[in-house]
């Protein structure tokens, strides 16, 4: 049952990297030679660039982002840390490949013409994405692709589980401050989204500093 549904979100992902390209191709002679590709805190656009980067850029970007979140497991010298997880990281792999897409179809939308309110939208996303991502982060095993890969988190599992225990609980909370802030004052989100991003990495070496203090050896729980 469980490999059914391996394949099964294999093949999702794959036909969503597809219409990707398919949806670039449809709306292509629909949008300007120049179009928004970033936007700063208060929702302004201040990168423009070519429509094709844009159509299919971007579903590149987002093909090579599948292929790496499904193949590179096998690749990663501590493969065995996927098959303890292996539902928990195809959760984490589709609520990434999901927040691209959302990404995408809302660039594509702010191309042709419609008005979205980015300073709202992106936050609300954002903060969605950070406290689903938060959630199953505390399940995470050490490995090379996802979660909080510091030195110091990969050279001890000790480390690895306390900084994603930590990682996991801020950033459902952050999450859904990030939310809020999106409905109330939006330029505040990217302030607590950095906050997010580096808190769990200070943790990580704080955590180490305090392990060669103590001489713990890592076994410590």
């Amino acid at each position: 049952m469980k490999k059914n549904f391996d394949k099964l979100f294999l093949w999702l992902n794959g036909i969503l990297a597809t219409a990707h390209y398919l949806i670039g191709i449809l709306f292509y002679k629909q949008l300007p030679d120049n179009v928004p590709l970033f936007y700063n805190f208060l929702g302004r656009t201040f990168v423009y660039g070519a429509k094709t980067i844009l159509c299919f850029g971007i579903p590149t970007g987002f093909l090579l982002l599948f292929l790496v979140l499904t193949f590179a497991p096998q690749l990663d010298p501590r493969s065995r840390s996927y098959a303890q997880i292996s539902q928990r990281y195809q959760t984490i792999q589709n609520i990434i490949l999901l927040f691209f897409s959302a990404v995408y179809w809302s660039h594509l939308h702010l191309a042709r013409g419609y008005t979205l309110a980015v300073l709202t939208f992106v936050p609300i996303l954002g903060g969605m994405f950070l406290a689903a991502f938060g959630n199953y982060a505390v399940t995470l095993r050490p490995n090379y692709i996802v979660g909080i890969r510091t030195p110091w988190a990969l050279n001890s599992e000790w480390n690895w589980r306390k900084t994603h225990r930590f990682a996991g609980r801020l950033w459902v909370a952050a999450g859904i401050v990030i939310i809020l802030c999106g409905f109330l004052y939006p330029p505040a989100a990217i302030c607590c989204l950095v906050a997010a991003v580096l808190a769990p990495v200070i943790y990580s070496l704080v955590l180490y500093l305090k392990q060669e203090l103590n001489h713990t050896g890592g076994g410590k729980s």
